[in-house]
């Protein structure tokens, strides 16, 4: 059950851009977000590039010009108007085979995400924002979060923003915590075991910075008594990220995270991370990063963990995409977890995103280099649409 969960968080985000699309030469993720970190919905530019940049056209018609697909990015394949309103409509599915190397695989398809996004914008340059997502988790997904048997109608984002400059960002209200990269594998270990998935949002104040070459976000948050949550996940704390472009499209990062719940449970977290062009049109992405959880009732355990990506672009809209990931749950002992998966991600026309994956999982004792267990091999086939 416990890895079901896991699958089933994979793509469960919102994430239209993603910060492997530095390979496009976009460092910074404010240029196609509201949000400064990424996350949440796109803004027009983003809808624009996604549309006329990264889908394949090979189901639209010479007749159409990059432009024209540009011009109907906007909701329901209308043109961005001048006015104050941005609707938007986000769909994920999932088929999961699981045990694919035995006789008879678990196989099914998951309903994962339903969300439905209002953005109103004013100002220059949209200088003042507010967002809401709200979300429905279907009955049939697994999901570590509240009302686990029922549909949950579930509140993924809401909040102000207000920039008096484009270099300067305040942020007021429930908003993803600024940690690592926001990738849309949500069942990373540096996700999962850091509790920073698509369901980790949080009441706070946000801070961003940014420049030519550089982003600084600071975050104070605090979801104690937050309804969505269980009660071990209602935690309250601050986190901060630094970027910096060393070099043209490639960037080096640096994350702190620390928080506590109501019961003097403490977690502090440590993370830096590359994201880099190579060639035309492809990447690579690393996360190396270090969790300590002080429970009070057993004492500090210290975790490790790396999250490898690299995005291969085959043709337009096309990429091939290889993952790896190490896990040591727990420094003192010696078990350690390995994954590697190789797939495929399509971008067919606009609005439309395909992947598929395989996904190998060998967990591995240090002392005599031997597998603890079997290793497991995983399906995941996903189809995400947005409106």
């Amino acid at each position: 059950m416990f890895i079901l969960l896991l699958l089933i968080a994979c793509f469960s985000t919102n994430l239209h851009a993603y910060p492997n699309f530095i390979s496009k030469g976009y460092n910074a993720c404010m240029t196609c977000h509201y949000n400064p970190f990424g996350a949440g919905p796109l803004n027009d530019y983003g809808r624009a590039v996604s549309a006329s940049v990264i889908a394949d056209r090979l189901f639209i018609s010479k007749n159409v010009t990059d432009e024209d697909l540009g011009e109907s990015s906007g909701f329901l394949f209308n043109t961005p108007k001048q006015t104050f309103f941005r609707p938007s409509i986000d769909y994920r599915g999932m088929q999961l085979k699981r045990g694919i190397d035995q006789d008879d695989p678990d196989d099914k398809y998951i309903n994962m995400q339903i969300d439905v996004n209002v953005v109103l914008k004013f100002g220059e340059k949209d200088k003042y924002i507010a967002s809401f997502t709200h979300g429905i988790v279907p009955d049939n997904s697994a999901r570590p979060i509240k009302g686990e048997v029922e549909e949950l109608n579930y509140t993924r984002e809401a909040y102000i923003g207000y920039r008096p400059t484009q270099s300067l960002g305040f942020y007021v209200g429930k908003m993803d915590k600024i940690f690592g990269l926001r990738v849309p594998d949500h069942n990373a270990y540096s996700k999962v075991a850091g509790n920073l998935t698509q369901y980790s949002s949080a009441a706070g104040f946000m801070f961003h910075l940014g420049g030519e070459k550089f982003d600084f976000g600071a975050q104070v948050f605090d979801s104690d008594g937050d309804i969505e949550k269980k009660e071990g996940e209602q935690t309250n704390g601050y986190t901060g990220k630094f970027e910096y472009s060393i070099f043209e499209d490639f960037r080096l990062g640096l994350s702190y995270l620390a928080e506590s719940d109501k019961n003097e449970n403490t977690k502090t977290m440590y993370a830096t991370t590359i994201k880099s062009r190579v060639g035309k049109g492809s990447s690579v992405m690393l996360e190396v990063g270090r969790i300590v959880n002080d429970i009070k009732a057993s004492g500090e355990i210290t975790s490790n963990y790396i999250f490898l990506q690299n995005h291969m672009k085959l043709a337009r809209g096309l990429n091939f995409l290889f993952t790896y990931q190490y896990y040591q749950a727990d420094t003192d002992k010696e078990s350690e977890v390995f994954t590697f998966a190789p797939g495929i991600q399509y971008y067919p026309w606009q609005r439309v995103e395909t992947r598929a994956e395989i996904q190998n999982t060998r967990s591995v004792d240090d002392d005599e280099n031997t597998p603890v267990a079997q290793d497991s091999w995983t399906f995941l086939g996903q189809v995400h649409l947005w409106f």
